[in-house]
C-alpha cells in the first residue's frame, strides 16, 4: 500500500503544517486500517521506507511490536541537521569552480540560506535523532543504501544497524550497493543535480532482487497459508 502525504494528490489535510511526527502518526493509522482488510494477514505487515521514510518507518516500528519486518532505503542514521550539512557540502566539494580555500566560506553562506524560513516539516526533520527510534526496533530489519549517496551520509546504514543490534535485535542486515545514488538508480556521480541526465530511471535491479529475496525469507511467499 502506498499513500500520498497530507494535502498531496487526493489526500486531504494541510501539507504546509505537516511534520515528520505527523507522517509517523499517519503510517500508524494506515497500518491499523490495513489490518482490517480482507485478505490481509495482520501478522505479516512489513514497512518499507525511503529517504525520510527510512526514518519514519523505524519510528512506527519502535511503537508497534506487531510490525513483522522493516526495510529502510537510504534512510538517515544521523541528526537531521547533519543530513542538511551533508547535502549542502557535497556539491561544493565536487565543484571544480570553487577553489578549495573558498569552500568553507561558500558552505557557511549556503547553509545560512538553507536554514532561512523553514517549514514546520523541515524544522521537525532537523530536530529528529533517528537513532533513538532505531534502538527500539525489534523486528527483522534490512538496511539498504547506495554507495554513491550524496544526500544522506553513507555511514547512516551502519549507524542504524549498530543501534538496532546494540539494543538486542539479532536480525539486522545491511546492504550497500556500489555506484547507486540516493535515487536508488545506477548513478556513480550521486548528486541530485545530475539525476535528470541519467540514461534510465530504473531502480538498480540487484537492489530490488535483494529486497524481494529478503522479504520473502522473512514473511514467507505470498500464497503461504
Amino acid at each position: 500500500m502506498r499513500v500520498d502525504d497530507r494535502g498531496i494528490g487526493k489526500s486531504t489535510g494541510d501539507n504546509g503544517k505537516f511534520t515528520s511526527f505527523d507522517k509517523a502518526d499517519d503510517v500508524e493509522t494506515e497500518i491499523a486500517w490495513l489490518r482490517t482488510q480482507p485478505g490481509i494477514d495482520p501478522k505479516r505487515i512489513m514497512l518499507v521506507g525511503y529517504s525520510e521514510g527510512g526514518m519514519v518507518a523505524p519510528m512506527v516500528a519502535a511503537k508497534d511490536p506487531s510490525v513483522a519486518a522493516l526495510v529502510t532505503l537510504a534512510g538517515p542514521g544521523v541528526l537531521g541537521m547533519e543530513v542538511a550539512r551533508y547535502q549542502v557540502k557535497q556539491p561544493i566539494l565536487r565543484d571544480p569552480k570553487i577553489p578549495e580555500a573558498d569552500r568553507e566560506k561558500e558552505f557557511a553562506k549556503q547553509m545560512e540560506e538553507a536554514l532561512k524560513d523553514l517549514s514546520p516539516h523541515e524544522t521537525s526533520f532537523l530536530a529528529v535523532d533517528p537513532i533513538q527510534y532505531d534502538r527500539q526496533v525489534r523486528c527483522p530489519a534490512l538496511i539498504i543504501q547506495g554507495g554513491a549517496d550524496a544526500t544522506v551520509p553513507l555511514r547512516s546504514a551502519e549507524r542504524v544497524a549498530s543501534a538496532m543490534r546494540a539494543a538486542g535485535n539479532a536480525d539486522v542486515t545491511v546492504r550497500i550497493f556500489p555506484g547507486v545514488s540516493h535515487s536508488l538508480l545506477p548513478d556513480p556521480g550521486g548528486l541530485p543535480s545530475g539525476w535528470a541526465a541519467l540514461p534510465a530511471f530504473l531502480t538498480a535491479p540487484d537492489l530490488l532482487e535483494d529486497l524481494t529475496r529478503w522479504s520473502v525469507a522473512k514473511l514467507g511467499p505470498i500464497n503461504a497459508k
